[in-house]
Formats: structure tokens, sequence, C-alpha cells
């Protein structure tokens, strides 16, 4: 399995321009081949090779779009494009599935090979498990671990999208076969292993403020903690890391960071201020930490005792 290296083609029409290119061609980019006939049966084979309206109907998954040739299930063939925008179309539905938090398997999605975003009950069937690991999440997640340049995780995301539609490979499923082929996969997947470990690790302790909302309290190392508890339920966290460093060339400190899920925390960074100095954050009240380079001097459960009072 790998990136489409060419796009063996016949007729030169719209459903062929725009199925190439729903594929990733662009001038001067991927190779282009025109075919006289159908491709032979190496070529349909190779998934290396996107065969467009040259044979291997209903193939998609070897990279063959053809609509000439009836399923054998029966089933609607849709044009070339169709086939390929289906693929790109089960891509964003796992992507809004994630970004609305809707990835439980009683989801139902359409049974028709066109999607439907809102489809009706009549035509709707059990989603598929959210995969094994790493599902595609997890590698971008890892490559986000890994990657810290905002403009190079974009292009690595795109690399990792681009290989995915590409290849074909279920969205739903594990993200293993592609994995030797990007060039980082492997790194990312691991990367993301290790950071799912250590969440399993973190023992918070909780208490209720005295507006109501859930607090974790943690001692922790490592840096990912709040995004971790606010999944367990926590609206407030209080993370210390004692051993915090920028990078490992500069000598550590200990370091307090308090965050809110939609919750505003300026007002306690407005309290603890008056007790030490350098305490900050960003205009926007939800996440603020001590200072910069050195060590706090307050202790865990000070911090813990004024959250509680003023949040």
């Amino acid at each position: 399995m790998g990136a489409i290296r060419e796009a063996l083609f016949g007729k030169v029409d719209l459903d062929t321009i725009v199925a190439t290119y729903l594929l990733g061609a662009r001038p001067g980019g991927m190779k282009l081949r025109w075919k006289s006939g159908s491709a032979s049966s190496e070529e349909l084979a190779d998934e290396k090779t996107a065969c467009i309206e040259v044979g291997g109907s209903g193939a998609v998954a070897k990279n063959n779009f053809d609509h000439h040739s009836p399923l054998a299930d029966g089933g609607v063939n849709l044009s070339a494009c169709a086939q390929v925008l289906e693929r790109l179309a089960k891509l964003v539905r796992y992507v809004d599935e994630l970004d609305r938090g809707d990835r439980s398997m009683d989801r139902v999605r359409a049974k028709k090979p066109f999607p439907d975003f809102a489809p009706p009950e009549a035509v709707v069937q059990k989603l598929p498990p959210i995969s094994t690991f790493p599902s595609l999440a997890q590698l971008v997640s890892g490559m986000l671990l890994t990657v810290r340049d905002p403009e190079e995780r974009m292009r690595q995301g795109l690399e990792i999208v681009d290989v995915v539609v590409q290849t074909g490979v279920d969205p739903y499923a594990s993200m293993e076969p592609i994995l030797d082929v990007l060039p980082q996969g492997r790194k990312w997947a691991e990367a993301k292993r290790v950071h799912d470990r250590k969440a399993s690790e973190l023992k918070p302790e909780w208490y209720i403020t005295k507006s109501g909302k859930k607090l974790a309290v943690i001692e922790t190392e490592w840096f990912g903690a709040p995004g971790e508890l606010y999944g367990r339920g926590a609206e407030i966290v209080i993370s210390l890391n004692p051993v915090y460093s920028e990078n490992p060339a500069t000598e550590s400190y200990r370091k307090f960071t308090v965050a809110g899920k939609n919750v505003v925390v300026r007002p306690l960074l407005e309290e603890i201020s008056k007790l030490e100095a350098g305490w900050a954050g960003p205009p926007t009240g939800t996440i603020f930490g001590s200072p910069r380079g050195v060590s706090s001097t307050l202790m865990l459960e000070k911090v813990r005792e004024m959250a509680i009072e003023t949040l």
C-alpha cells in the first residue's frame, strides 16, 4: 500500500478530470498516463496506480474507479468522480463525528453509497467501531505531540490526509497499513501510545468548588494533564509540575498551571497574584500559570484551597 504515483485514464471528460483532481493530481504533480482500452490486470492490481474508467469497476479499494460494468451485488455503480467523492465523504463523516464528540457505535449513517449527512431513519445502519490503534485521530494526535511548529503541523497533517485518501484506507479502521507509507508514521504512533499510557497513570484528587464546579488537582511532570482531566469530567484543573523546563538545557523549576474548560479562572489569578508576583495568563481568562523561569513558593494545598473558595 502506498500513495498513488500515477493516474491511468481513458477518455478525457469532466468525470475523469474531476476524479483525478479529487485524488490529488495537480498539473506538474502526479504522473498522468493515457490508456487506450482497458488497463492490464497488473495495472488494475497495482494500488499505487489509480485506474480511472479503464476497467476494474467497483474495485475502489484497489484505486480502480469505473462504472461501466454492473456491480456483483447489484448495488448502484456511481460515476468515477462520485466513487472518489464517496471515499472523501467517509473521511469527512469520521472527522465530523470526532469534532462533535459523537463517536459512539450507536451512531448511524446512511446505507446509500453516496453520502447523505442527515440520513432519514429508513436508510440507517450501525456505524463500525472507531478502530483499533492507531486510529486516524490517534495518528494525528501523535504528530501534534511530536511536531511543534504550526505551519509544519499543517504540512504533515495534509500529508497524512493525502495518504489516507490516496490509499483508500478506511478512516474508521486502524492506520497500521499506512504507518510505513508516512516517513514518521511509526514515530507518531509511538508518541501517542506513550502519551496515552501517561494519561492513564494520572491519579488526581477531586473537589467541588464553592460555585459547584468540578475541580481536579494533580502533581505530575506530564504536560497533557488538563486536557486528559477535562475528558474525565473536570471543569477546572490545577496541575503542578515539580520539574518543569522549557527545554533539557535549562534548569527545571516548580510550575503551576490553572485551567478551566469554558470556565473563567481569572478571579483566582487576581487572588494568587496578591501572594506571589509573576502569575499571568492570556486575556481569555480561562488559563494562567505561575512565574516562568523561577519556582513558585506556593504549596499545592494553598492553591487548591484558594481555588475552592474563589471559583
